[in-house]
């Protein structure tokens, strides 16, 4: 199916309100401090949202990254599927990810793609497990350690190195109790190895990221009141642990870490914390050029995608005044992944927004 639904960026009525709070202005940038170099850009792009799935007939679905490549994974209803974008940047799909053979192997979500096709993510019937899937193999569930029941693979690198989380609860109900693994797989997806990479000195901790250095980020839980504090580890390096308030969700090849700090998008580069958002953002993804993409709340709950180049925000409309929208991943060419929705709906369509 071709997704062809455009809309030229432009601020809908509805959210007018929610960026003027943070000076953004209807289709114009807001100047941030960044601390990620000049602040200047001589001609700052704006982006277009496009749908990945068309009409979607209300069925629910979500992008959750993109490769190089143009491979864009994520779940249309309750099924892991991946896009592909052209050389038009036109998307066809969605493509089911299915069982060596063709089978279905029911209800899941795909979480990342690397440069290299390989599709990581977790099924949902009975026990949570995680997959990776190839277009030569099929979909396979990951192995998980002994002990451990259910789990999820959050990320894959272009070498091969898958990040996640696995739980003695089949169910992964509470992945805040589960632990840190890195799975290892060569170019037809089979699995070289696993390791358990720890809790951290906490009662659970999960990976949200992986580079191609190996660098994990990712989340630890601690008893007393759900405080948790956000990681960065490494095979090489001494373990880095951020202040409380803290959620690391997205890293570079430099290193260079986004999340968000008391509310507010923040970058972690180096063992220094800095924030980059105003008030109710968070900053989910960065690619190596240091674009970063997240999402930021308005003062009566409206919420819109966000991409921040060189301190200069920009916003990622929705195709609506009804819609929400919210960035996830962003590849080399700039090209942003999420979806617009409608809160307490149950609504929402996988999207992409391409600059220029």
């Amino acid at each position: 199916m071709k997704a062809d639904r455009v809309r030229s960026s432009r601020c809908p009525p509805m959210l007018a309100l929610a960026v003027s709070v943070v000076g953004l202005g209807c289709g114009g940038p807001e100047r941030l401090g960044s601390g990620l170099g000049p602040t200047e850009v001589e001609s700052p792009p704006g982006y277009q949202v496009r749908s990945l799935v068309g009409v979607s007939a209300g069925v629910k679905s979500v992008a959750h990254d993109i490769n190089n490549e143009g491979d864009v994974v994520g779940a249309f209803g309750d099924r892991p599927v991946r896009w592909a974008l052209d050389a038009d940047l036109l998307a066809t799909g969605p493509f089911d990810l299915t069982l060596p053979g063709g089978g279905d192997p029911g209800p899941g979500e795909a979480m990342a793609v690397n440069d290299v096709g390989q599709v990581v993510g977790s099924l949902t019937a009975g026990a949570v497990r995680p997959f990776i899937w190839t277009a030569a193999g099929g979909l396979r569930e990951l192995e998980l350690p002994q002990g451990l029941q259910g789990g999820v693979a959050y990320d894959i690198n272009n070498s091969g190195q898958i990040v996640g989380s696995g739980s003695p609860d089949p169910a992964f109900a509470t992945p805040e109790d589960g632990r840190v693994l890195l799975w290892t797989v060569d170019g037809n997806g089979d699995l070289l190895g696993v390791e358990d990479v720890g809790i951290f000195d906490g009662i659970g901790a999960r990976g949200h990221a992986i580079n191609e250095s190996g660098q994990i980020v990712g989340l630890v839980s601690y008893m007393g009141g759900g405080s948790d504090s956000s990681f960065v580890w490494s095979p090489i390096a001494a373990l880095e642990k951020l202040p409380l308030e803290g959620e690391l969700l997205g890293m570079n090849n430099q290193g260079v870490v986004v999340g968000s700090f008391s509310d507010q998008a923040a970058l972690w580069v180096g063992g220094s914390l800095q924030a980059i958002g105003p008030t109710g953002s968070v900053a989910r993804a960065v690619n190596d050029a240091r674009i970063i993409v997240g999402e930021l709340k308005g003062p009566v709950g409206q919420a819109l995608g966000f991409v921040l180049i060189e301190g200069m925000l920009l916003p990622l409309d929705p195709f609506s005044f009804l819609e929400n929208t919210r960035g996830r991943s962003v590849n080399e060419a700039g090209v942003v992944v999420g979806e617009n929705y409608i809160p307490d709906a149950g609504v929402s369509d996988a999207s992409y927004w391409i600059p220029g």
